[in-house]
């Protein structure tokens, strides 16, 4: 079925208040889909968010730092022992953070939107959502997104940051997260691409970015001129990631005094 000059939004209300189960499929660079059954929500997926299996990976325990990540699919019962709960509270995550991606994106009635009737999608993760829960939680996502957009700094996941050269402390605490983030920038970079490097959702990212500024660890900067670029080799994507491979990282000491 497809569908015109309708709002996402109001699309996956009649579906969901009509208590359908499919996916509802949306083309193009800020596409990706959702996933119902019985009118809830079960799993959610954008091409400009990373998925669970990133997620999954950051999540493992330490004795376990190489276990595959399950598919997303069914898993026979025991087989996700020890996992079960890291990998429900990646796919829950990655839905929401892909919802959140989807919904506040450019309007998409012009678009078309294809929504396939089928048996209840595959997706073994922490359990249907309803719709109504869904749109609260990335309402309030929004919110915060907005506030972040139009503070006296402003960040959104695509504004280009660097570290503060001008940082001087003598003793400095962040969290494990931050520290991550703080080493791998060594160059402009965007919320969104360390969310993709770290296997961690964009808003949590842009969130965690956002605190760095106001610590002054991290500044928004502007995006070199590609002309000064054209000699290095360019960043080699991953899959339908608009993330950077093969980022040389700094040493945590590097980051904070340079």
């Amino acid at each position: 079925m497809y569908f015109h000059r309708e709002p996402l939004v109001v699309r996956l209300s009649k579906l969901a208040d009509s208590g359908q189960t499919g996916v509802l499929r949306l083309p193009g660079e800020y596409g990706g889909a959702i996933h119902l059954s019985e009118g809830d929500v079960v799993y959610a997926e954008s091409r400009r968010t990373p998925g669970p299996g990133r997620w999954f990976a950051q999540l493992q325990p330490p004795d376990q730092p190489n276990a595959p990540a399950p598919p997303v699919g069914p898993v026979p019962p025991g087989g996700m022992a020890g996992n079960g709960l890291a990998w429900s509270f990646a796919v829950r995550e990655a839905t929401i953070d892909a919802a959140l991606e989807l919904l506040s994106s450019r309007p998409r009635y012009s678009l078309r939107q294809r929504f396939r009737e089928s048996g209840p999608p595959v997706v073994d993760g922490a359990g249907a959502m309803p719709f109504t829960a869904l749109l609260v939680e990335v309402g309030r996502r929004q919110e915060l997104v907005k506030q972040m957009a139009t503070a006296a700094t402003p960040l959104t996941a695509d504004t280009p940051v660097v570290r503060n050269p001008d940082l001087h402390a003598p003793r400095l605490q962040v969290s494990t997260l931050q520290w991550a983030l703080l080493i791998r920038v060594n160059r402009p970079t965007t919320p969104r691409e360390l969310a993709w490097e770290v296997g961690n959702s964009v808003f949590a990212t842009t969130l965690e970015v956002f605190r760095l500024i106001s610590l002054n660890f991290l500044q928004t900067a502007r995006r070199p001129d590609p002309r000064s670029l054209r000699d290095q080799a360019p960043p080699e994507p991953g899959e339908n990631a608009p993330h950077r491979t093969g980022r040389q990282m700094v040493s945590f000491l590097r980051a904070v005094t340079r």
